[in-house]
């Protein structure tokens, strides 16, 4: 398989078998639109397929549970701005990206947030202003106004 086709590949596992009984998985969301797969993050794939070792792989495809929608989305990085704010206020500046792989690392495990459901979402966002609350004392307004 050529390295575009390999890049197409919608929801991919690799297991690499190392010489100790580890398995080495890496796994890749993305989408299917006319009958080709696609990745949502293209370049960390080809960056990662340029790291594995010569050898052996199995690669698995399943499909998803469909990706959260933009408004959730943008109703997320209005929360990560509100609490940037709160925390420049504080004297404790992050920035929203910062901030951002700081919240998947505490509540989402460090894993990426681009494959969850718009209901795992809503879940980790919940999570995110929690935390928030709590930690570092953030007020919330009624979604309608984030």
């Amino acid at each position: 398989m050529d390295a575009r086709r390999q890049s197409r590949c919608r929801s991919i596992t690799f297991m690499k078998t190392l010489p100790t009984p580890q398995v080495k998985t890496v796994s890749a969301t993305g989408y299917v639109k006319g009958g080709i797969v696609y990745l949502h993050d293209k370049r960390s794939f080809q960056a990662l397929q340029a790291r594995l070792p010569d050898g052996p792989i199995v690669i698995e495809i399943g499909l998803g549970n469909g990706t959260r929608s933009l408004a959730a989305n943008k109703r997320y990085f209005a929360i990560l701005r509100q609490i940037v704010q709160a925390l420049d206020d504080a004297g404790l500046p992050r920035t929203s990206d910062a901030l951002h792989a700081e919240c998947k690392t505490r509540y989402n495990a460090g894993r990426s947030t681009t494959a969850l459901s718009d209901r795992e979402f809503s879940a980790y966002t919940e999570r995110v202003m929690a935390g928030a609350a709590i930690e570092w004392g953030v007020e919330f307004p009624e979604p309608e106004r984030l």
